[in-house]
């Protein structure tokens, strides 16, 4: 599976995890049922890994995602870290960084290299 999502209540951290190609499809399926669950005052915490994303991600892409999340997303507060190694994947989670941070999601996107900088991130 190109997708899989890892859950751990003790820290209510929700970890995607990107494995080969890009599938926007695949991670709509997985955050749907997390954003129906979302309830007022509740934060939302996710950790995209995509250090085994391999090929690119497309600009259309990244727009396609930033429409989706800033219509889907609940407006609850939150924090997402996208982890990325690779320079191309990097630069396009930047992208995707940029616009959701300029969108109206009460929530922050924020783009590392290295997993314990994330982490730190996220519940800092």
């Amino acid at each position: 599976m190109a997708v899989e999502l890892e859950y751990d209540s003790s820290r209510d951290l929700h970890t995607i995890i990107l494995k080969e190609k890009f599938d926007f499809e695949g991670i709509k399926k997985i955050l749907m049922p997390i954003y129906h669950g979302a309830t007022p005052g509740s934060t939302l915490r996710f950790l995209y890994d995509a250090r085994q994303l391999t090929g690119s991600i497309e600009n259309h892409q990244v727009k396609e995602m930033v429409a989706w999340t800033t219509e889907n997303r609940p407006k609850v507060a939150g924090r997402t870290a996208i982890i990325a190694e690779s320079d191309l994947i990097f630069g396009m989670a930047r992208v995707t960084e940029s616009y959701l941070n300029a969108s109206e999601i009460p929530a922050e996107y924020r783009t590392f290299r290295d997993m314990g900088a994330a982490e730190r991130w996220i519940f800092s």
